[in-house]
């Protein structure tokens, strides 16, 4: 029923009033990380059974991380099950804050890598009418997709994505021309790393 605040040299955290269910007999560990991925300790906060109702800050202090990677530094949550999920955050002094929900396994990574575009019902050169549709995935490693773009014939154009599924499908405008087209993908994530695929195809 009130504001609950934990800090040390290496972590802070800030829980608003309400965040929690009930009274939680909190425990808090951190250990220095063997895998040359993880740039800070590996931080324990009590367990991803924990119940939380809302959404609280986190800063995590960094470990031999690149002050030219920075801006690709963010922190990773992991749950009992060992998933984890990116949590994103910003970097300043040493440490790396974001929002979080859960209680459990976090540490910092850096995400350096393109999103991966794939077509999946479009060839170079593929007549196109008859399938009224250009469908692809796109997914990224770590940080998730923040935004994309798409253009036909050097145009942008409206495409749909749903997250759920990775799907991008472009409807395509029956009306036209004749011929060969192309189609341009471009896929942002979220720490900035960008990927772009070109397509040639018939209508």
């Amino acid at each position: 029923d009130h504001e609950n605040e934990f800090s040390n040299s290496e972590l802070k955290m800030k829980l608003p009033t309400g965040c929690l269910f009930d009274n939680v007999y909190f425990n808090f560990s951190s250990a220095l990380s063997t895998d040359p991925n993880i740039f800070s300790k590996v931080y324990e906060l009590d367990n991803s059974n924990t119940q939380v109702a809302n959404w609280f800050s986190l800063s995590l202090k960094t470990e031999n991380l690149n002050p030219q990677l920075a801006d690709k530094a963010l922190v990773i949550y992991k749950d009992g099950t060992g998933a984890t999920a990116s949590r994103g955050g910003k970097f300043d002094e040493g440490f790396i804050t974001c929002r979080a929900r859960e209680f459990g396994t976090y540490y910092v990574r850096v995400d350096t890598t393109a999103p991966q575009i794939k077509a999946l019902n479009v060839t170079a050169g593929r007549n196109m009418r008859n399938y009224k549709k250009l469908l692809f995935k796109i997914t990224d490693n770590l940080s998730g997709i923040a935004d994309f773009d798409t253009y036909i014939d050097g145009n942008w154009t409206v495409t749909d994505y749903d997250a759920k599924s990775a799907m991008l499908t472009h409807t395509l405008d029956l009306k036209m021309a004749a011929g060969e087209h192309s189609f341009k993908v471009v896929v942002i994530d979220e720490r900035g790393n960008r990927a772009e695929y070109s397509i040639k195809f018939a209508m």
